[in-house]
């Protein structure tokens, strides 16, 4: 019982960064891009899954998305991808690992 309540401690603390992490993303669509929470939600998710369906607002007269906006989300995708990746890959793992054991 030792052993497994290690382990999820070990997993509940990349999934607390990643829930985290979401929650920034969501913030900064509510506040800088001015969009719904769903619309927000939407962006924090699909950019860190790399789908990327949702992206920042480019500015309508000069075709550019702000310098600001744009170092905010670059660092946001560029931490969120990767703890998004290790949080699919540990939870792969813990499936396959209770499959192993059920065998």
């Amino acid at each position: 019982i030792g052993t497994r309540v290690v382990e999820n401690i070990e997993s509940a603390i990349p999934v607390s960064l990643l829930v985290v992490w979401i929650c920034l993303g969501t913030a900064y669509g509510l506040v800088y891009e001015e969009w719904d929470f769903v619309k927000s939600l939407y962006f924090a998710v699909t950019a860190l899954s790399t789908a990327g369906l949702q992206g920042p607002t480019i500015d309508p007269v000069s075709g550019d998305l702000p310098p600001f906006n744009a170092l905010l989300v670059g660092m946001y995708c560029l931490t969120g991808v990767p703890l998004f990746a290790y949080v699919l890959g540990l939870s792969a793992q813990l499936v396959a690992d209770r499959l192993v054991r059920e065998k």
